[in-house]
């Protein structure tokens, strides 16, 4: 029995927000990575909270769409 439209659309939205969390966990650590070359507190301060406000909002992103593929 082929999938309906519903399942369609769920296994697309759950492969693109897989890609898009994949990104923004991917772009956190680059910019965890260049808190190391900072020397200024002030800005390092400023990386780390971007870096794992990316982190955590790429991997929830991620996580939502596994979980929203799994599901049936």
């Amino acid at each position: 029995m082929a999938p309906g439209p519903q399942q369609s659309n769920r296994q697309l939205d759950s492969i693109s927000l897989i890609i898009i969390g994949a990104f923004f966990t991917f772009f956190s650590v680059l910019v965890l990575l260049g808190t190391f070359w900072e020397h200024r507190p002030h800005a390092m301060v400023v990386n780390l909270a971007a870096g794992f406000t990316l982190m955590a909002v790429g991997c929830g992103m991620a996580g939502y769409g596994y979980r929203l593929r799994r599901d049936p």
